[in-house]
């Protein structure tokens, strides 16, 4: 009884694995195709520039502050602890900038998802719509280093290409 058991699991498991259709797509290749895609890359550069350029002013005021901190302390007109003051003051100015340094970063992934979630949403739902029609129950990203260890799907890259 129990080889009976195992012997139509085993029959079941090989017919079920069979019957499944594996496409697969190679998302970075398909983004670098569109032009939506371009478009979202070109704007994100522009605003990545215009936060860089941003900080860079900052930076650059900063380390004038310094500068003049440094000279004033060589010329002996100030006091120890009037330089202590805004060391400390140069100081917590460096904190500030890291940290905007941090959310400027932040806004630019913000700004990535941002772009990207409009084109992705509509890939997926082309993926999805495809798949559906053409009986296909997995379409896996060939993008990813790694990821596939048997490539003997469909490649639809081109197909999905030609739909979006």
């Amino acid at each position: 009884m129990q080889k009976l058991t195992l012997s139509i699991l085993f029959f079941l498991c090989v017919f079920t694995i069979n019957a499944q259709k594996i496409g697969h797509i190679n998302l970075g290749n398909l983004l670098e195709a569109l032009p939506a895609a371009q478009s979202a890359d070109t704007q994100l550069k522009s605003f990545a520039q215009s936060k860089e350029t941003e900080f860079k002013a900052l930076t650059e005021k900063y380390m004038a502050k310094v500068d003049q901190l440094n000279k004033d302390a060589q010329s002996s007109q100030y006091a120890p602890k009037e330089l202590q003051e805004r060391q400390a003051k140069l100081e917590q100015e460096r904190q500030e900038l890291l940290a905007t340094d941090g959310r400027m970063q932040d806004e630019i992934q913000l700004k990535r998802q941002e772009l990207l979630a409009p084109i992705f949403d509509n890939i997926s739902a082309t993926v999805d719509a495809y798949g559906n029609a053409n009986g296909y129950n997995y379409i896996l990203d060939s993008s990813i280093p790694n990821f596939m260890l048997f490539e003997n799907g469909d490649d639809l890259t081109e197909t999905i290409k030609g739909k979006l």
